[in-house]
């Protein structure tokens, strides 16, 4: 059974409502929730908290974000699908929330896709393939060889079944025709933990193991992007490597529940386009190796429709499996 964990950060502002400027009526009349279906501390967190202060000054009411781990994300977003559809409860979802579960055909007590009102696009980012350096894996291609000398005896992690770090790295083994174990862990801390400690082979990852590679700890086999991660600009791309029809980023957009009013989420658009223009957030995703968001409702709308497709297609494409 997953625990559930909460953690709580208000931002409040004192700066004029945006909301009143908008002409929107009385919402936002009290506080407005973020949840982060995932633990405090990654970069999901990160940039709730990051909205969150933006949010805060355009609407004029306190933004509260919520950690609500478990289930690969899913108890999180399924308390925002069943959350009254009034705006004041939105997710920060992604595609281990929203477009994986669809492609995997998961059975849910709620539509990843239909359950669903998009809001705006806030950033994506490539991942990284990354092994412990003192292995002798100095390649994919390495990595190839040996998985085809020892068929299942090398590892993989990832922050658990069904959820992005999986997929991306079933997806990059099937593309390649080896077999790895994977490995599910309770959130990708623990499984770049245990990368570390030599304990797996290997791990599809983010901007957490960036201080382990300079450190000369672990190695980057190659980034998923469609052209180089700036954050390792020395490792190549999946394209490079021959992969060139398997780029996958990992992605973040404020949702909230079907059927919430229309001028409410045009509101809540328009705000956090605001916040992702400033010059804070625009450090807050260099620093942390994104690439900001924005963009209108019906956009955002098309893109997890079409990702969700997509993953169908690559779960259907290469044979990928999700059991307990």
């Amino acid at each position: 059974m997953f625990r559930r964990r909460a953690l709580k950060t208000i931002v409040v502002s004192l700066a004029a409502p945006v909301a009143s400027a908008l002409g929107q009526g009385q919402f936002p009349s009290r506080p407005v929730r973020i949840v982060v279906p995932w633990t405090p501390g990654g970069a999901a967190d990160l940039t709730a908290r990051m909205l969150a202060g933006g949010l805060a000054s355009r609407l004029g009411q306190p933004v509260i974000v919520e950690n609500k781990a478990g289930a690969g994300g899913r108890i999180g977003t399924e308390e925002v699908a069943r959350a009254l559809p009034d705006g004041y409860t939105l997710l920060l979802g992604g595609p281990s929330t929203n477009s994986i579960p669809y492609g995997l055909g998961t059975s849910l007590p709620y539509d990843p896709v239909d359950d669903f009102e998009p809001v705006a696009f806030v950033s994506r980012l490539p991942l990284a393939i990354v092994t412990n350096a003192q292995q002798g894996i100095d390649s994919l291609t390495t990595l190839i060889e040996n998985a085809k000398a020892r068929p299942d005896l090398l590892t993989y992690g990832s922050a658990g079944l069904g959820t992005g770090t999986h997929l991306a790295m079933a997806a990059v083994l099937g593309a390649t025709g080896v077999s790895l174990k994977h490995v599910p862990y309770r959130g990708q801390a623990p499984a770049l933990n245990d990368l570390l400690g030599g304990h797996i082979n290997l791990l599809m990852d983010q901007m957490a193991s960036k201080p382990h590679v300079e450190g000369g700890r672990l190695r980057v086999l190659a980034t998923t992007g469609e052209k180089r991660w700036f954050v390792f600009p020395n490792a190549p791309t999946l394209g490079e490597l021959g992969l060139s029809d398997l780029s996958i980023y990992s992605w973040q957009s404020l949702m909230v529940p079907r059927r919430t009013p229309r001028e409410v989420i045009e509101l809540l658009n328009v705000a956090t386009n605001g916040v992702l223009n400033t010059l804070t957030s625009k450090e807050f995703f260099q620093n942390n190796g994104m690439e900001a968001g924005g963009g209108s409702v019906e956009s955002l709308r098309s893109f997890v429709r079409a990702d969700a497709k997509r993953w169908q297609a690559v779960v259907k494409r290469y044979g990928i499996r999700v059991t307990e």
